[in-house]
């Protein structure tokens, strides 16, 4: 019997998250004991992102669920170099003007706001005004594996980094100062090398974020 099956019926019956029909289509895959095909568990994944798209559930299910989705290459470039500060690593990206998202996979908020209904109209914005995407995880070594998943997972193209304990101090410093350090949260690098924003919208507020980033552009 396969393991994610019984995971989402299980969760469908203590969380009332899975329609009656999809667990019909589920239990029938359970009496052959394999998936012939992926539908039903693409149709699950799909029905819990759509209707709890906050929930805590997330991320074992992400997990358990991709061995079993069909891989879409995602262009991405993972950053393993350990830096010190944020402009040792802005140093890479000379003469290139950033979006940086500030992220973690346990965090909620930050998943729920790379939906691809979010995600995708903001990159093609970015790109039209050729600024890059920066993803900068604080997830700690325990949780590598998951986070290089999770980037698949939620298809993240662009550049990503997992933070070390010394950067992450420069960050507290140059971002938060005395605030506690919390994401996500979304910073904007010129390619003239200011860091212009260390506070800006989310990418949910749609032209908001969009008129803050032309406004940095021309300040």
């Amino acid at each position: 019997m396969e393991p994610v099956i019984v995971v989402l019926v299980i969760m469908g019956k203590a969380f009332g998250m899975v329609h009656m029909h999809l667990q019909s289509e589920l239990m029938k895959e359970q009496v052959t004991g394999v998936v012939k095909e992926k539908v039903p568990v693409q149709l699950s994944n799909k029905y819990y992102k759509k209707l709890y798209p906050y929930t805590a559930l997330s991320i074992r299910l992400d997990s358990l669920l991709y061995p079993y989705l069909d891989k879409i290459k995602v262009d991405k470039t993972i950053l393993d170099k350990e830096y010190k500060t944020l402009n040792e690593l802005f140093s890479e990206f000379k003469g290139q003007t950033l979006f940086i998202d500030l992220w973690a996979t346990w965090c909620m908020p930050c998943r729920s706001e790379m939906r691809m209904e979010i995600l995708k109209p903001l990159d093609v914005e970015l790109e039209k005004r050729n600024i890059r995407k920066l993803y900068l995880s604080v997830d700690d070594n325990e949780r590598d594996s998951l986070w290089k998943r999770s980037i698949d997972v939620l298809k993240l193209s662009g550049y990503h980094h997992r933070v070390g304990k010394k950067l992450y101090k420069d960050i507290q410093r140059q971002v938060y100062g005395k605030e506690q350090f919390s994401v996500p949260r979304y910073l904007f690098w010129r390619k003239d090398g200011q860091l212009l924003s260390i506070d800006l919208p989310r990418p949910s507020t749609g032209k908001k974020l969009l008129d803050e980033i032309d406004r940095l552009l021309n300040y």
